[in-house]
């Protein structure tokens, strides 16, 4: 199996050399590029395995990069962490709402990003994403069912009475480990651990909450009533469908 090929999108070139050497280390192939257009540009071309993306690039930014590549079918699963710098809240938020996978704060230590690709690159590894899903996360017949909460998986789509979503990557893999373990409250230290493949007591929980609020905006009616996905103040999060409402019929 080769090395992954990990693509480095930074305008800072000081920052950018470091950054080569420290994943050069861990055996990754790496590009590297200092401008939004010729990222998007040498992403369309070369097809990394992973993007590691600043929000603040020069020609085009890294959250439009982002939501660009969502929008084409051949990345809509392409891992992307995002770079920002501290106080660049609502950017991360904008970022991930974009279809981000994880982020980094600057300034952040060289191990701290090795532990994010390494992150993703065993959970790529684990769904075999570089040949066969998990099981895990593809459910019998393709189709994944609490209630009248509905995850299709060829289509990266969920579906209830009230509304049909489509899915990011991450988004779906939640989505579905959630399903999967039903009426559970999950914390997110587990979520990191099963969803994102962090080790035990690293990854940052606030990636989870901003995930799980983007759920509720696709899936829930009312994102501050929801009926679906459940806070279970001080331990997790849960999936249960405590709506009431009939059963969702089968789709044509």
């Amino acid at each position: 199996m080769p090395n992954p090929h990990v693509l480095i999108v930074e305008d800072n070139t000081e920052l950018l050399k470091i950054m080569e050497i420290a994943l050069r280390d861990e055996q990754y192939e790496i590009s590297m590029v200092s401008d939004g257009l010729k990222a998007l540009e040498r992403i369309r071309l070369d097809k990394p395995d992973l993007v590691v993306l600043d929000i603040m690039l020069p020609g085009l930014d890294g959250i439009s990069i982002c939501r660009i590549l969502r929008n084409e079918n051949q990345f809509d699963s392409l891992p992307i962490i995002l770079i920002s710098a501290r106080g660049q809240t609502d950017d991360v938020v904008a970022g991930l709402d974009a279809g981000a996978d994880d982020y980094i704060t600057k300034p952040f230590v060289v191990n701290e990003l090795r532990a994010r690709v390494r992150a993703i690159s065993r959970r790529e590894r684990r769904l075999n994403t570089f040949a066969t899903p998990d099981p895990a996360f593809a459910p019998a017949e393709n189709v994944l069912r609490v209630g009248n909460l509905v995850l299709e998986a060829d289509a990266y789509q969920v579906r209830t009475p009230a509304r049909t979503a489509r899915l990011t990557a991450t988004e779906h893999r939640l989505l579905s480990y959630m399903m999967n373990h039903a009426e559970q409250v999950l914390s997110s230290g587990l979520l990191l651990e099963e969803v994102w493949s962090y080790p035990p007591d690293t990854g940052d929980p606030d990636l989870v909450r901003a995930h799980m609020r983007k759920l509720r905006n696709k899936i829930e009616q009312d994102p501050n009533n929801p009926v679906f996905i459940h806070t279970v103040h001080g331990v997790g999060y849960m999936v249960a469908d405590k709506s009431g409402a009939p059963p969702l019929a089968e789709s044509k």
